[in-house]
Parts: structure tokens; sequence; C-alpha cells
């Protein structure tokens, strides 16, 4: 809990250090699309969005980061597919709401990316990963089975 409050207070903080001189954060530093991915992939939304969301707030007080910015929009657009098609606790979707309200930006207007349907899950990935790897050792078990039977029908 101590390093979600963390996180939390680091995103505004950063934030108003970039938005005092109108400079985007590194994409290499802070990425907030890929930190949403990895946080659907890997079930820790609950810390993602809210970083994200307060990294995003400050945008209301920029110049250069309003809409239609490319790099708002992405994360924007990210931010409405999670709120649509992720199964999100009402905090999480209270908080993009606030998001969205700050940056006087209707959500329903902003459409969502395909980002998330479109890449398999990491979740996904595994699962194959395991029906695979099972299907080698049934093959694996079949084989050695046939072998013995073999044997024994020479023997």
């Amino acid at each position: 809990m101590q390093e979600h409050n963390l996180l939390k207070n680091l995103g505004p903080w950063l934030r108003s250090l970039a938005l005092a001189w109108d400079k985007p954060i590194h994409h290499s530093n802070i990425v907030s699309k890929d930190l949403l991915i990895q946080g659907y992939d890997s079930n820790q939304l609950i810390v993602a969005i809210p970083f994200v969301c307060k990294v995003m707030e400050q945008c209301a007080k920029s110049n250069v980061f309003k809409l239609p910015n490319p790099w708002l929009m992405v994360v924007l657009r990210l931010m409405v597919e999670l709120y649509q098609f992720a199964e999100l606790k009402l905090n999480l979707k209270f908080k993009i709401k606030v998001l969205f309200k700050g940056l006087d930006v209707e959500l329903k207007e902003v459409p969502p990316t395909t980002i998330l349907h479109n890449q398999p899950s990491a979740k996904l990935l595994q699962q194959q990963q395991q029906q695979q790897h099972q299907q080698q050792q049934s093959l694996g078990q079949l084989q050695h089975l046939s072998q013995q039977q073999q044997h024994q029908a020479a023997v």
C-alpha cells in the first residue's frame, strides 16, 4: 500500500516538473501507454491507472499538452478502451472519469484504441505455451508407450 501511495504522489510531481517547461516526459523514462498495457497484462491496473491519471491530470495546466496533442490522445484512447472493455473496479473507472472531467473531455467522444483487443495478453500467451508444453509431454508419453509395446511385441 505504501508503494501505491508513493506512485500516486510521484505522478503529479513528475508531470508538474515537465509541464513547467512544456516538455514531455521522455518516452524512455515513463511511457504511460506501455505502463497501462503492462498493468493490464499483469493485473496491476490498480497501480497503473491511478499513477497515469495523476500524471495526465497535470495536462490541464499545460499550453502544449491539450487536445489534439497526439501523445495525450493515445493515452486517453487507451484509457477509454480500458474503461469500456477491461473488467475494472468502480474506483478505477471513477479515476478515469475524473481525469476526463479535469481535462474537459467527454469520455464518450474519445474513440477507444484496439490495442488490448489486438495484442495477445500475457495470460493468453502463457496459456498457449502451457497447452503446447502439455501436448508435447502427452506426445512424448505416447511415443514412449508405443516403443514399449513394440519392444514387448518383439520379445
